[in-house]
């Protein structure tokens, strides 16, 4: 290999203020094979400035400014052009590498797994003061697999684009971002994921800022409404460009349908107190006499509703999971929410999805992270197509979750 293994492709415009700390994440990596590759999208500010005094003190960046502002799409895709690196990572110019380990740990992936040409993360979002946001966890373990097995989740939850890495070779086949798209990057990670195979890590490395100024994939997607629009503008496109196998498509129509309905609002029936109680309370006799350890996941309304319309006590459950870090140490129902990691110490015998806008999401999640042994139950009608057939075919690396339980 006779260029880095990676280039971490920088497009900024006017973030001055945040790419120093995203220069010096990359550059406290204890992988070293790596280029920076920073495009200023003729920035008004000092974003060419500081750019430019990094590449004069480390010959692995290289920079420039445009003649005229690109876009934030034109501006990405000249970074795929210019990058000279094995796997290209679209850092953007607000975020950072949270562990230096980062680009190791994808490199070990890279060469356990060969044929993997996309790689893809947990992550964080965090406010400029440094709190956690939301966190980025569509699968509670490491996953390798074909790409197109993944497609219920990218499509549901793509990847931030600093989330991520593409082998530039496939990038150069694709074409890089549909530039007429609002999201182009979640296009393209569809194209991408249905093209090769694809690993997942579970460890969270990197960092994205939620500010009022945020540009790429934010733009034009200030309302539910927008959101909605612009990534159903992406399926369209998805599907009229790449030629999708049966099942791919079955998932991109089931996906739209969700966002036609309003973003996954108002599209599954809620139940009725009679009837969530005649499904939910035989299920509940049969453990209490088996003596089965329950735990719920998801500490929201529907969780309260189990609760109130349902012959559950809290004497029934170990625990509340939920991945937000502002609910743990809380209460729903009288039941403490813990983080994942903790619930699955408590080695449950049975989990209860008790959510409706991210069931899918959860189960798929679980269902590759506890194994056979533990029994999932939902409260309401599955949507992904193809879920079996999914879990079929990806392949558990790894689980924190069932570490965390075989040592206590």
């Amino acid at each position: 290999m006779t260029g880095p293994r990676f280039t971490v492709a920088i497009a900024a415009y006017n973030y001055g203020r945040y790419l120093q700390e995203t220069v010096r994440s990359v550059l406290a990596q204890t992988y070293r094979s790596f280029e920076i590759v920073i495009s200023d999208d003729f920035s008004s500010d000092d974003t060419f400035e500081i750019a430019r005094r990094f590449a004069s003190r480390d010959p692995r960046i290289r920079c420039w400014r445009n003649e005229c502002n690109l876009g934030s799409r034109g501006n990405i895709n000249k970074c795929y052009r210019e990058a000279r690196g094995e796997f290209v990572i679209p850092l953007q110019a607000d975020d950072a590498f949270l562990r230096p380990d980062h680009l190791a740990c994808v490199a070990a992936m890279i060469d356990a797994y060969p044929h993997v040409g996309f790689v893809f993360n947990a992550g964080l979002f965090v406010t400029n003061e440094g709190s956690i946001a939301r966190r980025y966890v569509p699968f509670l373990t490491d996953v390798v697999g074909h790409g197109r097995y993944f497609l219920s989740q990218i499509s549901r939850l793509p990847p931030w684009p600093s989330f991520t890495a593409i082998n530039r070779a496939l990038l150069d086949r694709l074409g890089g971002e549909d530039e007429s798209l609002v999201v182009a990057d979640f296009e393209l990670s569809m194209r991408v994921v249905c093209s090769t195979e694809v690993a997942y890590l579970a460890t969270p490395s990197v960092v994205s800022r939620v500010h009022d100024q945020a540009q790429g994939i934010r733009v034009g997607c200030g309302s539910e409404e927008a959101v909605c629009r612009n990534n159903i503008e992406c399926l369209d496109a998805f599907a009229r460009r790449f030629p999708c196998d049966d099942f791919a498509q079955k998932v991109i129509d089931a996906t739209k349908s969700l966002f036609i309905g309003g973003y996954r609002k108002g599209n599954l029936p809620f139940y009725r107190a009679q009837y969530l109680a005649g499904q939910f309370n035989p299920l509940l006799a049969r453990w209490r006499s088996e003596g089965r350890r329950i735990g719920l996941y998801a500490a929201g309304e529907h969780t309260r509703r189990l609760f109130e319309w349902t012959n559950l006590d809290s004497d029934d459950v170990i625990c509340v999971v939920d991945i937000d870090p502002r609910l743990h140490g809380t209460a729903v129902g009288g039941c403490r929410v813990v983080p994942p990691e903790a619930a699955f110490s408590a080695d449950l015998d049975v989990i209860v999805v008790s959510s409706l806008s991210h069931q899918d999401e959860i189960l798929f999640a679980l269902g590759l992270a506890v194994g056979p042994r533990v029994e999932i139950v939902t409260l309401y009608p599955r949507q992904f197509i193809g879920f079996q057939e999914a879990l079929a075919n990806l392949q558990t690396l790894s689980s924190g979750m069932r570490n965390a339980r075989s040592e206590s």
